[in-house]
């Protein structure tokens, strides 16, 4: 007896959960940016992803400057008051995150100050609206 023509064996689509999406290989997405320290909250850039990370890596390209990483905006006084971010003191310094997201966020650590960064990121096939926003102990509070 066949089947009916309304079932469908991929009714399944992959979702945060899907294993299978963070074993195989991602689908590269490289950046970068200026960013000006005296800027809005220190020259903030926020980098947003078309689909949920399975990895990225963050490079420092300035030459005696220190650059930010963390995924929420220094708009919240938390986020530098209580260290819930990465350094990168140095040129060519880089930190790989495994990590699922679909935004980052770098600045300088001073207004003082003006750098550059690279950002290359391996993405998943899941869609970014299914990917749950960062929050909590060690991202953005205490």
């Amino acid at each position: 007896m066949p089947l009916p023509t309304t079932y469908n064996y991929y009714s399944h689509a992959s979702g945060i959960g899907s294993v299978g999406q963070y074993q195989m290989s991602g689908r590269p997405f490289m950046t970068g940016s200026n960013i000006t320290g005296s800027g809005t909250n220190n020259g903030e850039v926020c980098i947003t992803f078309p689909t949920v990370t399975k990895a990225l890596t963050i490079i420092n390209r300035s030459t005696g400057s220190c650059i930010y990483v963390h995924f929420d905006s220094r708009a919240n006084a938390d986020i530098i008051k209580n260290h819930h971010y990465m350094s990168l003191p140095n040129m060519d310094d880089s930190y790989g995150f495994d990590i699922r997201c679909t935004r980052v966020y770098t600045s300088m650590s001073s207004s003082a100050e003006n750098g550059t960064f690279e950002l290359h990121a391996e993405l998943t096939g899941i869609d970014a609206t299914d990917m749950h926003a960062l929050t909590g102990s060690g991202i953005n509070s205490l």
